[in-house]
């Protein structure tokens, strides 16, 4: 089984490329890695003030529960940005398979505040781009292997071009 890992800045469309990258192969799996920390460790979301450090371990112990006993070909791992705030992120994405989606800060900060609740709502670009783009995740985001610009064609052109990278 290969493990692929998606990266990118909240609201930017990893999720939706998942999907959409389901309707074109069956040798594909995928894991909202948010979803999985928020049943197997659901006070890490509860906590005061965010313990990156922790939150980092409860990733990683998802991340193992996922790798192993899969069918499937190919595991794709859709990386909440939570994640990258830990100082150990950065080393453990650079020794892996590990594809950037990344859009404009701008289109990417109108995508998340059209989401009900969005904590992003009435917030500036700049004050979006302090946390979404901070210098930890954006030393994360250049080891990637790959890049996808979600930004600049369809979202069907956007997963066929992921299902061409897992192939490789």
């Amino acid at each position: 089984m290969k493990t692929i890992f998606l990266i990118g800045p909240s609201g930017v469309g990893k999720t939706k490329l998942t999907q959409k990258l389901l309707q074109f192969s069956d040798d594909v799996r995928v894991v909202e890695l948010d979803k999985e920390i928020k049943k197997k460790f659901p006070a890490i979301y509860s906590m005061p003030d965010q313990d990156w450090e922790k939150f980092w371990d409860a990733s990683m112990s998802c991340i193992q529960d996922n790798q192993t006993g899969n069918e499937r070909q190919f595991l794709v791992i859709d990386v909440g940005a939570g994640s990258l705030q830990s100082k150990r992120a950065s080393n453990f994405f650079r020794n892996k398979k590990t594809v950037l989606v990344f859009d404009t800060p701008e289109n990417t900060l109108k995508k998340i505040q059209a989401r009900p609740g969005s904590p992003w709502v009435g917030c500036s670009v700049a004050d979006f781009t302090s946390v979404e783009y901070s210098t930890n995740r954006q030393m994360i985001y250049t080891v990637a292997s790959y890049r996808i610009d979600v930004g600049t064609r369809s979202l069907q052109e956007a997963a066929m071009d992921l299902l061409g990278f897992l192939k490789k």
